[in-house]
C-alpha cells in the first residue's frame, strides 16, 4: 500500500462526537476522493486564522475510506478546544498530510499485536479496521489500556469487534482503576506480558504495535524486548 504525497487539504467538519469525558471523535470530509495514507500515519490540522498553530493527529478511519477522515482526540489546551468550541458542523479546517513512518507493515505470514492506552488506540484503530476489511489471513490481538469503563474509547466497536470470530480478532480492555462495583469486562490491571501470553499465541512471531504516551509505549517496548520478541518485530508511535 502506498500513501498520496502529502498536501494541504481544505476540509469540512462532518460529524463531531463524544466518545469519553474530554475525548471526542471527529470525522473530517476531503475535497478529494483519493486521499490515501498507510494505517499509522497522521496528519496536521491549522485554522487558516492561526496557520502557525499546527498540531498532528493520528488517522483512526480505514484507509479504505479516501473522500474523509476520523480523528479521536483529547480535549486540552487552546488548539482542541478551539477545535471543539469553534468549528461548527461544515466549518472548515485545513487538513496536512499524510505524514509518519509508524505503518502497518505489509506482512501476512505474522500475527498481528495491537498495544493501545489513552488516544494512542487512534492509529491502531486504522490497523484493525484495514486488516479486519482486507481479510488479513493471520491473528489481530487488540490490547486497549484505560482507567475505567468511562475512559473506554470506541465503546460500540469494541462491542462490534467482540463479535467478530476469535479466530480473526482477539480483543482484551485492561482496566487500571475500575471504581469500587464496576463490573469487569476484560483485565483489571495494567497489560504486562503474562497477560500477553494469557491471549496470543506464540507471542514470539507476531508483529507488535504499540502505541500511547511514553511512558506506556516504553514500559511496553521494554517488557517485549526482556521477554525475548526480537526488535525487528516491535514497532512504536508516542505522543
Amino acid at each position: 500500500m502506498e500513501s498520496s504525497k502529502p498536501r494541504i487539504l481544505k476540509a469540512t467538519l462532518a460529524k463531531i462526537e463524544e466518545d469519553a469525558p474530554t475525548v471526542y471523535k471527529f470525522t473530517l470530509k476531503l475535497p478529494v476522493n483519493d486521499f490515501r495514507f498507510i494505517p499509522g500515519q497522521f496528519v496536521m490540522l491549522f485554522f487558516d486564522d492561526e496557520p502557525n498553530l499546527k498540531r498532528s493527529y493520528s488517522i483512526a478511519s480505514s484507509p479504505n475510506v479516501t473522500d474523509k477522515i476520523e480523528l479521536i482526540i483529547g480535549i486540552e489546551g487552546k488548539f482542541t478546544n478551539k477545535l471543539k468550541d469553534q468549528l461548527v458542523i461544515g466549518g472548515e479546517i485545513n487538513v496536512h498530510g499524510p505524514f509518519g513512518k509508524f505503518n502497518l507493515l505489509d506482512d501476512k505470514t505474522r500475527p498481528v499485536v495491537l498495544l493501545g492506552a489513552g488516544t494512542g488506540i487512534t492509529p491502531l484503530r486504522s490497523m484493525a479496521k484495514f486488516l479486519l476489511e482486507s481479510g488479513f489471513p493471520k491473528q489481530i490481538y487488540f490490547f486497549f489500556s484505560c482507567k475505567n469503563k468511562d475512559m473506554l474509547l470506541c465503546k460500540t466497536e469494541f462491542q462490534e469487534l467482540r463479535g467478530v470470530p476469535k479466530e480473526k480478532i482477539v480483543v482484551v480492555n485492561a482496566f487500571t482503576r475500575l471504581a469500587e462495583g464496576e463490573t469487569l469486562d476484560g483485565e483489571a490491571r495494567r497489560i504486562d506480558y503474562e497477560m500477553v501470553k494469557k491471549y496470543v499465541e506464540k507471542p514470539a512471531e507476531c508483529h507488535y504495535y504499540v502505541c500511547g504516551s511514553p511512558q506506556f509505549a516504553e514500559a511496553m517496548i521494554s517488557m517485549l524486548e526482556e521477554n525475548g520478541i526480537p526488535k525487528d518485530l516491535l514497532h512504536k508511535e508516542q505522543w
